[in-house]
């Protein structure tokens, strides 16, 4: 519970970007082991995605002259993958870290908060785990679906096999994915399977980590432009106040800090 401390608006596309190996901010932790570890994690998932992908490439001329029906899986599958690989390398990079760094830094001074910016601050905040909870039951229920789906095509398969409601002596066992892979899914389909199903797991991590971070960060800086309009109501009214040239040029210098980090 200690890497999700004080956290709100983040709650959610933390804990997916950690499970996907893509979260770039060290640990809260004080065992250099466990980042360590996690170090070695996030380099496996992210290897694991570029072998899946290029395994996509080897299959496509081993089957172009044998089933069309499998080339366009294929193509399809492959172009999904090849962009899900783009986001998640642009969710990656330093701007983005950046990003979250400004966000745990906000969240770290709520309690500076006036209490009308810290309601707007909060309702965008719950508005992000709500429609994160629900993109991420969705993403999961799809790649589930695809997988179980298959498994079921199969053992109904080899039950009509079984009593004799089929003529052909082979049946292809259906599998999630046309890609190739280290086994051969005619003799070890279990195996087969069991691959296929760590990379819908993945492939499905992956899409919805970088989903959940495009929206995050959107709703964040929406919070933060509201935060900020008030701020500027409240500064005028400050102005019809008697304070010194001082004390307002503080506050409009804060203003726009606060636009500047905001925009950058």
């Amino acid at each position: 519970m200690c890497f999700f401390f004080r956290m709100e608006h983040l709650l959610v596309v933390k804990f997916f970007m950690i499970i996907s190996g893509t979260w770039r901010i060290p640990l809260n932790t004080h065992s250099r082991t466990k980042q360590n570890l996690y170090n070695i994690f996030s380099a496996t998932t992210q290897i694991y995605l570029c072998v899946f992908v290029l395994c996509l490439f080897i299959e496509l001329p081993l089957i172009w002259n044998e089933d069309v029906n499998k080339v366009t899986e294929n193509i399809g599958i492959t172009i999904l993958c090849i962009m899900i690989f783009i986001k998640n390398v642009i969710c990656q990079q330093k701007k983005v870290r950046d990003i979250f760094v400004y966000i745990l830094e906000t969240e770290k001074g709520l309690n500076d908060f006036e209490s009308e910016n810290l309601e707007v601050y909060r309702s965008n905040a719950v508005y992000t785990k709500n429609i994160s909870i629900f993109l991420s039951v969705y993403s999961s229920m799809c790649g589930i679906t695809l997988v179980l789906t298959k498994f079921y095509v199969y053992i109904q398969l080899k039950n009509a096999a079984a009593r004799n409601h089929m003529n052909q002596t082979y049946i292809e066992p259906p599998l999630p994915y046309v890609v190739w892979r280290p086994v051969d899914e005619k003799k070890h389909y279990i195996s087969a399977f069991f691959i296929d199903s760590i990379s819908a797991t993945i492939g499905c991590t992956f899409n919805t980590t970088t989903q959940l971070i495009f929206i995050s960060v959107m709703t964040f800086l929406i919070g933060q432009l509201k935060i900020l309009q008030n701020r500027f109501r409240n500064f005028g009214q400050a102005l019809q106040e008697k304070m010194t040239t001082t004390e307002l040029s503080g506050k409009l210098r804060l203003l726009i800090i606060h636009h500047k980090r905001i925009i950058t």
